[in-house]
């Protein structure tokens, strides 16, 4: 019993090691991100649903009950954007969790991209769904990176190598992200 559970371990991490290899990075200039993904993502777009001037843009990979996706929700230049609070972040979470039927587990202030931001781990227990979520404002620009699979996915290596290779490549990057400084 023990050699079958090797094995089905070595034939798990030999799965997840093939995997690797086909991650590959997506640069997206405006809004001005870069990420990781599993394969090549589907774009959307729809306006924002609490102001018709604004819009969101999202990137989706599903792959194999698992789910990585970067947002955008661009308000334009013309509204204020709130203070990137705790209690902002947290209304927007809470938004995510009534969307997609997931209760909180815990959240977190934390860096993303090199900037103040927050973290979020999120429970869809009927559909065995965890949710790993980050949340950075830039300017007009709030940026959702997440990904979500069953149990043990939010605290794995595919969710916290989407979430670690994602980086703001324009004029709003932090200083070490690689992207052009502000002049």
């Amino acid at each position: 019993m023990v050699r079958i559970a090797a094995l089905i371990a070595a034939f798990s991490l030999a799965a997840s090691v093939a995997d690797a290899a086909n991650w590959s990075e997506v640069w997206v200039p405006d809004p001005g991100f870069a990420v990781e993904f599993p394969e090549a993502p589907t774009f959307a777009t729809r306006p924002v649903p609490w102001n018709n001037e604004g819009r969101q843009q999202y990137w989706v990979v599903e792959r194999g009950g698992r789910s990585f996706a970067v947002s955008v929700v661009e308000m334009p230049p013309s509204t204020t954007p709130p203070l990137p609070t705790i209690d902002y972040y947290g209304r927007v979470v809470e938004r995510f969790a009534a969307g997609s039927h997931a209760m909180l587990r815990e959240d977190y202030l934390a860096t993303v991209a090199g900037l103040p931001g927050f973290e979020a781990i999120l429970d869809d227990w009927s559909d065995d769904l965890h949710h790993l979520v980050d949340l950075v404002q830039v300017g007009n620009r709030l940026f959702m990176i997440g990904s979500s699979g069953p149990k043990g996915h939010e605290s794995g290596v595919d969710a916290i190598r989407f979430r670690d290779s994602f980086r703001l490549t324009g004029p709003v990057a932090a200083p070490d992200a690689g992207g052009p400084s502000v002049p």
